[in-house]
């Protein structure tokens, strides 16, 4: 598997994986399109991801797809990552009224050719295991909101209570 492949495939499952475990969330993968909806009115957590449309194929599965999230009535967002295709998916998306609002930076490396690194010591890695340790958790995610909306922090707890 090529690296942009991957991290489009990480990309999608993350934002869904949990999404199948909560009871008003549903998550739709025809092979062409992961569309995760989670229930809630945040984009955050309702989105669609790793298209593998044709060039012949891509406006039509667009609208269909845009239909179909729409007729939610929640907001979501589309995700076009590295192995995205075809490749004018972002131009086709604009077109179809979704323009590019943000990105994100994915980063990779080779793990063959690292150097030696001594530990350090200061970094300790570890399930969360009480509701303490989740707490903890939701607080680092919640801050990247500023304030954190009341659905946000809610689902956060919840993703994370469906993961134990």
């Amino acid at each position: 598997m090529m690296i942009e492949e991957a991290m489009d495939r990480n990309l999608a499952e993350h934002a869904a994986h949990l999404h199948r475990g909560l009871p008003n969330a549903i998550v739709t993968d025809t092979g062409d399109l992961l569309v995760a909806d989670s229930g809630l009115e945040d984009d955050t957590f309702n989105l669609a991801a790793a298209a593998r449309f044709t060039s012949e194929n891509a406006t039509e599965r667009i609208e269909q797809a845009v239909r179909a999230v729409q007729a939610t009535g929640r907001p979501f967002s589309w995700w076009v990552g590295p192995a995205s295709t075809p490749a004018n998916l972002g131009d086709l998306l604009t077109s179809a009224g979704l323009p590019a609002s943000e990105s994100e930076t994915g980063m990779w490396r080779d793990l063959t050719d690292l150097p030696e690194i001594p530990p350090t010591g200061r970094l300790d890695i570890r399930p969360v295991t009480t509701p303490e340790d989740l707490a903890d958790f939701a607080a680092v995610l919640a801050a990247n909101w500023d304030p954190v909306p009341l659905e946000k922090s809610s689902l956060l707890v919840k993703r994370r209570v469906c993961a134990y």
